[in-house]
């Protein structure tokens, strides 16, 4: 199960994201990400032409999440493209290697100003990982 569903928020986006493990947290929130640039859906089955290698540290896991889509959205905006998919080479508690794969748009529809750490707190209820994302737009 991976899924992300928008939350109500009077002037930002809210998202609520949920998985079955962390790894598709991490995969499950980008795809939201690029949803919102292109104001629909992703097409995770298109030619991939682009890819970056990310690797990032961070102080806890929550935190690597919300750096681990700053430095993505940063590329998207660098490319002018999205990278809906994430190949995670290697993830710890603060330590994430891996590559993104995307490919050129027309246009983002959205903009985000920045992926912020105010509410992300990955928790894990159950077999269920999730936390919440909000964007500044």
């Amino acid at each position: 199960m991976k899924k992300y569903t928008f939350l109500p928020h009077t002037a930002d986006i809210r998202i609520l994201v949920e998985s079955d493990n962390i790894e598709d947290l991490f995969s499950v929130s980008l795809e939201a990400i690029c949803s919102i640039l292109i104001s629909g859906e992703v097409d995770i089955h298109q030619q991939f032409t682009l890819e970056e290698f990310l690797e990032i540290g961070s102080f806890d896991q929550s935190a690597l999440l919300i750096d681990f889509l700053s430095d993505a959205l940063v590329i998207m905006n660098k490319h002018k493209a999205i990278f809906p998919y994430v190949s995670i080479q290697s993830l710890e508690e603060r330590k994430l290697s891996a590559k993104i794969y995307g490919y050129p748009v027309d246009e983002f529809k959205e903009d985000i100003k920045a992926i912020t750490y105010h509410e992300a707190n990955i928790q894990q209820i159950g077999n269920i990982f999730q936390t919440k994302i909000v964007l500044d737009i």
